[in-house]
């Protein structure tokens, strides 16, 4: 089940908005220490590529705490990992176009040395499809299909929580620098 209604707002800008509520403030919201996370060690070539990628394009907008670093290394190992189950899935279904390839020859010679009148018909010999289908037929292409799948809504729930997604971007406060919590007010005035 999702997450019912909005998130909550963050005490600054309930501040900055004067309370209109009158509701009391959260006196207990986590106050992280704004940064760029370090890196952490043991992370795949293609997950260092996907870290890099993430920090260059989410360190300006302030949006990163050093506390986020193993939640990032797990977004950024997930999406390697994804690229991999993908490209692997279009190198098997390749290797079943190639093969086909080669069995349609072999019907096709076999078509033309019936007789006249016991043809069988095109449709019938030429396979359904191509490559990735054939192989999204079998049962291992079916769950690794359905492995990708998850393993994408993983992805997609991990991006929401740095929003990274166009309609989590919105929900998202940035600071617009990194180098430390700037004083609310002067973030309303710029």
């Amino acid at each position: 089940m999702g997450v019912r209604g909005f998130p909550p707002k963050p005490t600054a800008i309930r501040k900055l908005e004067g309370i209109p509520g009158h509701r009391p403030l959260a006196m207990n919201e986590p106050n992280y220490l704004s940064g760029i996370p370090d890196r952490p060690s043991g992370m795949t070539a293609a997950g260092r590529k996907i870290w890099d990628a993430y920090i260059s394009e989410m360190a300006h907008a302030g949006v990163l705490r050093l506390v986020d670093g193993s939640a990032l290394a797990r977004l950024c190992e997930n999406s390697a990992e994804l690229n991999h189950l993908k490209q692997g899935m279009r190198t098997m279904a390749r290797q079943i176009e190639l093969k086909a390839r080669g069995e349609l020859k072999e019907r096709l010679k076999a078509y033309r040395a019936h007789p006249a009148g016991k043809k069988p018909t095109l449709a019938q010999i030429l396979p359904a499809g191509n490559g990735l289908t054939a192989f999204l037929m079998k049962p291992e292409g079916r769950r690794l299909r359905n492995t990708i799948g998850d393993l994408e809504a993983l992805i997609n729930v991990q991006q929401r929580e740095f929003g990274l997604t166009p309609s989590s971007s919105t929900r998202v406060q940035t600071t617009g620098s990194f180098g430390g919590a700037a004083d609310p007010l002067d973030r309303a005035i710029a």
